[in-house]
């Protein structure tokens, strides 16, 4: 749209400007998400631990190590939190991932819980338990 001396409407210059703005703000908070994000998903710190109410919590049942083995080998992780509740840790290496569980299972030698139960994963489904 021209007028006949060759300048450009008014009109048209505040709207060119208003997109400009709009857009600009669009872009700079997309670039502020995605830096969150990057930030949120790279930071080496895990998250924010929960202040215990009283005395740390014991597992509802201990388990005799031969008891929880033939109840967690060869099932899936859905099936593993469904029954032991969430890992405290989950360490991933080259084979697969291994949760590990505080005082789950007893020592069969001296009666006394086990410090650290790990189940080490394989191809999806719990492969073997380390105490």
């Amino acid at each position: 749209m021209a007028t006949d001396d060759g300048a450009r409407p008014r009109g048209m210059s505040a709207v060119f400007i208003v997109l400009a703005v709009v857009g600009a703000v669009v872009v700079g908070v997309g670039l502020v998400a995605v830096a969150g994000l990057f930030t949120w998903t790279t930071s080496e710190e895990g998250p924010e631990e929960v202040a215990p109410t009283s005395q740390p919590q014991e597992p509802a049942k201990v388990w005799d190590r031969e008891e929880l083995k033939a109840a967690v080998v060869g099932k899936t992780d859905v099936e593993v939190t469904w029954l032991l509740g969430p890992a405290v840790r989950v360490n991933e290496d080259i084979e697969g991932p291994a949760w590990c569980y505080r005082r789950i299972t007893r020592n069969p030698e001296t009666g006394a819980a086990d410090g650290f139960t790990y189940l080490f994963f394989r191809n999806g489904k719990v492969a073997k338990l380390g105490f």
